[in-house]
């Protein structure tokens, strides 16, 4: 019995370490779990949700998980002057955002889910800028309308 879980570990290691790097196509969740035309600024708030979904897409360590929610915070209360709504956004991201806990939007969900907080290697951020390229060359008019968001 020992040998057949012995023989199970090793196939489980060699298929998982020999796996080849892949990202998942990037998904924008946009602001999912909150109305962006109950602000007034729908469209720059939604530019602030696409910019943190690309950072939770790919991911890399927690110093920069929290820099991604920061920049997140800074980019609602520009757009909407509303520092509770901005606390109160970035505060669930936090709580359901971690890599630990696996859903569709949590950090680094791009990748294999028992990634956790790991720093993309120069492979893998190759992988990301072309997945974003793949992802901005599919949506054009949605990127431009975020970029709209800018002005408003």
């Amino acid at each position: 019995m020992s040998k057949i879980v012995l023989i199970c570990l090793c196939v489980v290691c060699v298929t998982g370490c020999t796996a080849p790097i892949k990202i998942d196509p990037f998904t924008n969740a946009g602001c999912a779990f909150f109305p962006t035309s109950a602000f007034g600024t729908e469209t720059a708030v939604s530019r602030c949700c696409l910019e943190h979904d690309i950072a939770y897409w790919q991911g890399g360590t927690q110093d920069e998980r929290w820099a991604a929610d920061e920049a997140f915070r800074a980019c609602l209360i520009s757009c909407t002057g509303n520092e509770q709504l901005a606390e109160m956004m970035v505060d669930a991201v936090r709580m359901g955002g971690t890599p630990h806990f696996p859903s569709w939007y949590g950090w680094g969900y791009g990748w294999n889910p028992a990634r956790g907080y790991t720093q993309l290697t120069a492979e893998e951020q190759e992988f990301v800028r072309a997945g974003l390229e793949r992802y901005r060359q599919d949506n054009s008019t949605i990127e431009a309308s975020a970029a709209d968001g800018e002005n408003d």
